[in-house]
């Protein structure tokens, strides 16, 4: 089947996640570490602008888009879209404003 995440993004509470947020949905990518790598490299790329969520949410998307080849294995769209209960990895609930991992479901 894959190795199947979605990472999506909190709202203010840091603790649910509306399913008009934008999601990033991973095939063969979405393990623990392999997601907590995507989103250590997000938080080394922003610096000091780390809190800037809107830029964070795009940059996190430009390091795993670098970082898988082809044209698969990677897509963008909004949760009520994507596979948020996909068997394998589940989906990562993030903070915007700090790429942390604060649920993982």
């Amino acid at each position: 089947m894959g190795n199947r995440a979605v990472i999506t993004f909190t709202n203010g509470d840091r603790k649910t996640y509306n399913e008009n947020e934008v999601g990033v949905y991973l095939h063969w990518n979405g393990s623990p570490e392999q997601v907590e790598q995507f989103l250590a490299d997000t938080r080394e790329l922003m610096g000091d602008r780390l809190g800037d969520a809107i830029y964070a949410k795009a940059r996190l998307m430009q390091v795993i888009g670098n970082a898988i080849d082809g044209n698969l294995s990677f897509g963008v769209g909004l949760c009520s879209e994507l596979d948020t209960e996909n068997g394998d990895n589940g989906t990562y609930l993030v903070d915007p404003e700090t790429m942390m991992v604060v649920e993982h479901r």
